[in-house]
């Protein structure tokens, strides 16, 4: 079981009567993220209220998951938190490919970008 649960993150016990923590590594952060975006389109496209005030899905499926992970610790079942390196590299990556400079548009490989994010 522990090795399963290695795979997803990494499990802190917690001493003297604290809160165990639990951090997802950053593909399973980007796993949760989808799921979460996913279920936010479901919810708007279910609600009248939602698709006439124009709430974007991402907004209403994040504030839920957020009170959800904020009830988890705030009852002291879990500590729950995400690996953000994940955005960290895909903005990098996002802003090296194509960029303007003096009006042209220059492309950089991807073995530079690579090379440049690890």
């Amino acid at each position: 079981m522990n090795k399963l649960i290695s795979y997803f993150g990494t499990f802190t016990p917690g001493a003297d009567g604290a809160v165990g923590a639990f951090q997802f590594e950053y593909l399973t952060s980007l796993g949760f993220a989808a799921l979460v975006i996913f279920a936010g389109r479901a919810i708007v496209r279910r609600s009248h209220v939602l698709r006439k005030f124009a709430i974007p899905a991402p907004v209403i499926s994040g504030l839920l998951f957020s009170v959800l992970i904020a009830i988890f610790k705030g009852t002291g079942i879990l500590a729950i938190s995400f690996d953000t390196n994940v955005s960290q590299r895909s903005a990098t990556i996002a802003s090296c490919m194509s960029m303007r400079w003096g009006g042209l548009t220059v492309t950089f490989p991807l073995r530079l970008i690579s090379a440049s994010v690890a």
